[in-house]
């Protein structure tokens, strides 16, 4: 059961004994009004009702008082006699109940027109307004707890990942490696036959690690070790090269890709290789979902608050997304739709890597989407990146 607590000074209440009393009974509020040594003179009608679990009223100030704590002394302007000023909380348990009270100490009242005069008490019950501040204090508490029970969690599984990644990309690499050997083999002993099985084995092997690669990048930004290499290179060439890439996927669908960078965006100062696998991400995507469609990207300069940005939006006239799925999509393993992923494949860790990097190098992605029309992916990145790796979440 905690003690009394102080918690302010206040100074005396201007008016006379009866009228602050009046007043207080009409706020609800209990008065006492004290003796030099401390004693009740007089009690009010409402402070008999606030202590009618005690045996008297003369029994719950016993137990009040002595839980009050010591507190600087103060001297009445008027009689020079030692008074109490401020408010105090008591905690105190009567007949197995718990009730607290605020005790309010407006000093000496020495224009009472009542044969008694002393110091008066105001008095209130604030056990409903204690108990749910201690229950939200409860909460809270059990928030903190279990959002960092989450973190660590999350921590763990990061570095497991991450730590599992590197174990599998090993044998994988040497499997992939063989599989390129073996075809070379069969195809100069002529054995036709094995070529194509064996690309099989090849290509698998070349999918597991990129599904690979890109969880170990997760795990790298999700525990602060993703680092950024800085360099200058041309906007230009790096968009002419995915759209290389990205050309036998965006024909097995028979969609057409066009890409445009604005005049005078050509040089940018960041890191290269994350910018390329944010653009690949979004337009294979968008080549993935998109049939006898169109792909756009387009790069432009953007300045604001103060700064120089590059602009990039990635559109498509695919099956686009629903407002309840929009807000998702950029979540680790999400995908929108469980029949579509049936239909088209996928893992849900593009969009995830897409904005984790973005936030990395101190953009943000953002999507617009109707279904059946398609969607727009807009990424905005400084158009010169700080040498400083951003810190980790």
């Amino acid at each position: 059961m905690e003690t009394a607590r102080t918690t302010s000074r206040e100074a005396p209440i201007v008016g006379s004994e009866p009228e602050q009393s009046a007043l207080a009974e009409h706020a609800g509020l209990g008065v006492a009004v004290l003796r030099a040594d401390g004693g009740l003179v007089r009690v009010s009608t409402t402070l008999r009702e606030l202590t009618r679990r005690w045996p008297s009223v003369e029994a719950w100030w016993l137990d009040a008082a002595g839980k009050l704590s010591e507190s600087p002394p103060s001297r009445c302007p008027e009689c020079q006699e030692a008074q109490r000023l401020g408010r105090c909380v008591v905690d105190l348990s009567q007949g197995g109940e718990r009730q607290v009270f605020e005790l309010s100490f407006t000093g000496h009242r020495h224009r009472s027109t009542q044969a008694e005069s002393g110091q008066m008490v105001l008095v209130s019950d604030i056990t409903a307004r204690q108990l749910g501040e201690e229950q939200q204090r409860q909460q809270i508490a059990e928030l903190t707890r279990a959002r960092d029970q989450a973190l660590a969690v999350s921590r763990a599984k990061s570095t497991f990942l991450a730590d599992m990644s590197h174990e599998l990309r090993t044998p994988l690499n040497a499997i992939i490696g063989f599989a390129e050997m073996l075809v070379e083999d069969a195809e100069q002993l002529g054995a036709r036959h094995m070529v194509a099985d064996l690309g099989k084995i090849r290509m698998s092997g070349t999918h597991l690690l990129e599904l690979i690669s890109t969880i170990l990048d997760l795990s790298k930004v999700e525990t602060g070790k993703m680092e950024l290499e800085v360099l200058e290179f041309s906007i230009v060439g790096l968009v002419n090269r995915v759209a290389t890439m990205l050309t036998p996927m965006v024909a097995k669908n028979r969609n057409m890709l066009s890409h445009t960078v604005a005049q005078g965006v050509d040089l940018m100062i960041g890191d290269e290789t994350k910018v390329k696998q944010i653009l690949f991400n979004l337009l294979s995507n968008a080549a993935k979902f998109t049939v006898d469609g169109v792909i756009k990207l387009e790069v432009k300069a953007l300045h604001e608050d103060g700064r120089d940005w590059i602009v990039c939006n990635v559109s498509d006239s695919g099956i686009g997304f629903k407002a309840d799925q929009i807000e998702n999509l950029f979540q680790d393993f999400y995908q929108a739709d469980m029949s579509t992923t049936r239909k088209y494949g996928g893992t849900g860790l593009g969009l995830a890597i897409v904005d984790r990097f973005c936030k990395l190098m101190e953009g943000d992605v953002s999507v617009t989407s109707e279904p059946g029309i398609g969607s727009n992916f807009r990424v905005k990145l400084p158009r010169v990146l700080g040498k400083t790796r951003p810190p980790g979440p």
